[in-house]
């Protein structure tokens, strides 16, 4: 039967398919995503990302207009006690940041200590997902269908945009197209210059090149 989250925000949704995903429940994981996905691209959705959000999420939904049933757009965070559930693009991204964070935690003398977490703007990570689900079935029509959705999403307006830009290099690359994934991390670092993670997927996708020798010109 198929699954039914008529009331949870964006970011419930995700979560679910999420832990579906991460469990290898692909074909749940692509009900819950495939439609939220659709309802996004036909209505703008609301980023809870100001303190003007809640005054546009109400308004959009007292409309009769194309944002009516808008739903909130929360970003979500992952934790520590999650990272063996996670690719290795996004583990690896947790991994950086923690130690990044720590890092700046020993140079922060008197100051609070940094928390770990990594965040994503829900939408995205449901374009990553959906992407990975498609390449796991071997959908090749499909997975360049959802990069490409991907590609759209990734200059919509998401926050932390720069992560966005990673996460889509990294399928560029998986996807074959090594040119574009480095043109995506150089606006990933174009964006935020201090992030450690983007230039260690460069070195990674240099080093396999590099082992492959297939080094791009």
């Amino acid at each position: 039967s198929k699954l039914q989250v008529p009331n949870l925000s964006v970011g419930g949704i995700t979560h679910i398919a999420h832990a579906f995903f991460s469990f290898g429940c692909i074909e749940h994981c692509l009900e819950l995503l495939l439609p939220m996905l659709e309802t996004s691209r036909s209505k703008p959705q609301v980023r809870m990302n100001s303190y003007m959000s809640l005054f546009y999420l109400i308004l959009a939904n007292v409309c009769n207009g194309d944002m009516a049933d808008s739903r909130p757009v929360i970003n979500i965070q992952f934790y520590p006690f999650e990272l063996p559930l996670l690719t290795n693009d996004i583990r690896f991204e947790a991994l950086v940041l923690k130690f990044q964070q720590e890092l700046y935690s020993r140079r922060a003398v008197g100051m609070q200590q940094f928390h770990f977490n990594l965040t994503l703007d829900p939408l995205v990570y449901a374009c990553y997902m959906k992407f990975k689900c498609k390449r796991l079935v071997g959908d090749n029509i499909g997975s360049c269908l959802a990069l490409k959705e991907f590609e759209e999403m990734g200059f919509s307006g998401v926050s932390h945009r720069y992560v966005a830009l990673s996460l889509l290099g990294c399928c560029l690359y998986e996807n074959g197209h090594k040119e574009k994934a480095v043109s995506m991390f150089g606006m990933s670092i174009r964006e935020n210059k201090e992030r450690m993670a983007t230039y260690y997927h460069i070195a990674i996708l240099l080093n396999r090149e590099i082992s492959s020798n297939t080094l791009i010109a």
